[in-house]
């Protein structure tokens, strides 16, 4: 899963094929990285394939299945910012090239969550649950 918060660097998302997409996001590890502009960085994405049941995805009502499988996967990334998303703007390229048939949506996270949250979560592609920060969270 993303989690969206302050340690949010962007999000990005490609419609691979007609029952395959791709999203992945980009966080710090922690918030001397984040405040030093480099060091750990969480990438995290996942490839959805869409269950084969007759369903139409360009409903809203019916655009998260819980039927589809989604492969998700995370690594810790050592680097600037600026070059995290250059190497996911060349990852997200590649697959582009390999015959996706869907333009790659960016979003940058730029400081405001809320405005951020509401920009994404408008997205037709989005399923988005808000989790209340709790004192052990």
């Amino acid at each position: 899963m993303i989690v969206i918060n302050e340690r949010t660097i962007g999000l990005w998302f490609l419609q691979i094929t007609q029952t395959q997409d791709w999203l992945l996001g980009l966080e710090w590890v922690d918030d001397q990285s984040m405040k030093a502009g480099k060091g750990d960085i969480n990438l995290v994405y996942r490839f959805r394939y869409y269950a084969e049941d007759g369903v139409d995805r360009k409903d809203p009502e019916n655009i998260h299945n819980e039927k589809d499988t989604k492969n998700w996967y995370s690594g810790i990334v050592c680097s600037k910012k600026e070059e995290a998303i250059e190497k996911v703007r060349m990852i997200a390229n590649k697959l582009k090239e390999g015959g996706a048939i869907g333009k790659v949506d960016e979003l940058l996270y730029t400081g405001d969550p809320e405005s951020f949250m509401k920009t994404f979560s408008n997205r037709p592609y989005m399923h988005v649950k808000k989790i209340e920060k709790t004192a052990e969270a």
